[in-house]
């Protein structure tokens, strides 16, 4: 070996040795070991950039620089070098020399993430808000898997602040692809689709968070073979339980002129019913999303919801726990807390399950602990043991995964098929309880006044008008599911504003009258279906405008009865 080589062998040793003691806090050691260097390679940049980097340590910046300066005159490549010296010059607020030294360091080494976070720094100090979030999505670019969700979030909503679209929705959809149900980016989303004038997707992104296709399509980067149905791949078994059949509708009524359009449907169709089996599959679930995976990486899109394809594409997701035995996965998109999905799109599905006549070892569910889903879980005989949460551990891989389809698949709005109403029925409604004539049943309003949104804001005006009928006042957030379900068998007549506590119409017998009452902006057709499901007679009333009424989503804005609507609607219900 030649003595050359053997010199900057030396050297480098000697320089990793000095780093050592910097980064020890032993700069007087440190200091020794470099000179030690330099007497065997007095032309070694790299010797004078630690130099310089232990006399600023010592805080002796002017030394610092001169050190910098011989490091470059040596080896004008040096990019660290040219980045210390800015660093310096933004010290001592000299500006302009900061930014020329960080540009040619950049110039030279430009995928070094730290150069561009500490060039955002000083466009931040100086108002140059565009310039610094420019360099700081160049940073972020270049060490992606660095970021925490809430920086996607952030790099997201100022990216767009500047008009940098493209790059504020790659920012928010690997947030989330690092949290599918992270619900601000959705919100960001959307602000980015009213700028481009995508109206519809932008309002089904902020309040269905749903993402359009191609947006999926251009920022989670499938590839072409990413997607499967259950009945299109030999990896999925499929035990068919259901057809599919046709219900014609009746139409909802009411006193104005015209109905409207979200009850225009005469027919709808409810989709075939199926248990499908996947050995080794996975399944990921959170309050927005479930995503169903075969062994070989493909999405099941029929039986998953949300915007499984985050999931699908992410690589920032927990590791899948492997799990034993045979598992039946009943996590799906809402079924965390609220009543109205965890009927409809959790526990109807539970009879798919018991007509497969299946063995299962355990269950997923979103969230079961809340009482109205611990009631369920009682009176269907699935112990404590056997349950898995999702919100706990979100993805699973299965030995034998069992999924029961959906009643409302992707795209589809119709979730109340004849067999969920009547296992509903059966669950909840103890068979034997002697019949009540429709006649001697009660008529009910249902109030919302516990919640925090779509309540009735003049609901005392309401309850004396409606008590002097003969109605009872009930909030049912105070019952149980039994309690709620004889409630609604024994009644009539149902009075209340659109909520979830109208589930409980599936309790209802043939014949009842139900006046559903909506704000004018959020009208939602379910409970009308479910009317036509179940043989009732559905009417709909819309609230008056009112000072204050302009704020708010539509789905939590409160609502004005007219009170001479509602008796004119009760009139043509021949209720009064």
């Amino acid at each position: 070996m030649s003595d050359v080589n053997n010199q900057k062998i030396s050297v480098f040793n000697l320089k990793q040795k000095a780093e050592i003691y910097l980064s020890q806090g032993k700069l007087d050691e440190a200091y020794a070991t470099c000179s030690k260097a330099l007497e065997i390679l007095p032309n070694s940049g790299e010797i004078y950039v630690t130099l310089g980097n232990i006399l600023q340590k010592m805080g002796k910046l002017t030394s610092s620089k001169e050190y910098y300066e011989i490091a470059i005159k040596y080896n004008p490549n040096l990019a660290e070098a040219y980045a210390n010296l800015g660093s310096i010059f933004a010290i001592q607020q000299e500006w302009e020399l900061a930014i020329k030294y960080y540009d040619r360091a950049i110039s030279i080494k430009p995928k070094i993430s730290g150069f561009y976070r500490n060039l955002a720094k000083i466009w931040h100090h100086l108002g140059k808000h565009q310039l610094a979030i420019e360099c700081s999505y160049q940073a972020l670019s270049l060490e992606p898997e660095s970021a925490t969700v809430k920086e996607y979030l952030e790099f997201g909503k100022n990216l767009l602040k500047i008009g940098k679209l493209e790059q504020a929705t790659t920012c928010l959809i690997t947030a989330l692809q690092i949290q599918p149900d992270y619900v601000n980016a959705y919100h960001q989303i959307a602000k980015i689709l009213e700028q481009k004038n995508d109206i519809d997707a932008a309002l089904k992104c902020r309040f269905s968070k749903r993402l359009p296709k191609n947006l999926l399509k251009n920022f989670c980067q499938l590839t072409e073979n990413w997607e499967v149905t259950s009945n299109s791949t030999s990896t999925i078994d499929r035990i068919n339980i259901y057809l599919s059949r046709q219900i014609n509708l009746l139409p909802s009524q009411t006193i104005n002129r015209h109905i409207h359009r979200a009850f225009s449907a005469s027919l709808v169709n409810s989709e075939e019913a199926f248990v499908a089996i996947l050995l080794n599959g996975r399944a990921w679930g959170d309050n927005l999303n479930s995503a169903i995976i075969t062994s070989d990486n493909k999405l099941v899109s029929d039986i998953s919801s949300g915007v499984p394809e985050l999931i699908i594409s992410s690589s920032r997701l927990p590791f899948a726990v492997p799990i034993d035995g045979t598992i039946a996965f009943l996590s799906v998109k809402w079924g965390q807390t609220n009543y109205f999905h965890w009927m409809f799109d959790v526990v109807i599905r539970i009879h798919l399950l018991c007509q497969s006549n299946l063995s299962i070892d355990k269950f997923v569910f979103s969230r079961c602990d809340l009482p109205f889903q611990q009631e369920t879980i009682q009176l269907l005989g699935i112990s404590q043991n056997q349950i898995i949460e999702s919100r706990f551990i979100p993805h699973i891989k299965a030995e034998k995964l069992l999924v029961p389809s959906l009643s409302s698949p992707q795209g589809k709005n119709f979730r109340f098929p004849r067999f969920g109403c009547e296992f509903l029925r059966s669950l909840f409604l103890p068979t034997g309880t002697k019949k009540i004539s429709l006649n001697n049943k009660k008529m009910i309003y249902i109030s919302r006044g516990k919640t925090s949104s779509r309540r009735i804001v003049n609901e005392a005006e309401v309850v004396i008008c409606l008590e002097k009928l003969g109605f009872k006042t009930i909030t049912l957030e105070l019952m149980s599911v039994a309690q709620q379900a004889s409630l609604l068998a024994n009644s009539k007549v149902i009075v209340a504003p659109h909520g979830a506590g109208l589930t409980n119409l599936v309790f209802c017998a043939p014949g009842t009258k139900v006046i559903e009452i909506f704000h004018r902006e959020y009208v939602i057709n379910y409970y009308w279906l479910l009317s036509n499901v179940c043989g009732l007679e559905h009417y709909h009333l819309i609230g008056d405008e009112f000072e204050g009424d302009f704020s708010g989503k539509p789905a939590q804005k409160d609502i004005l009865v007219n009170l001479q609507k509602l008796l004119d609607l009760m009139k043509l219900a021949k209720i009064i």
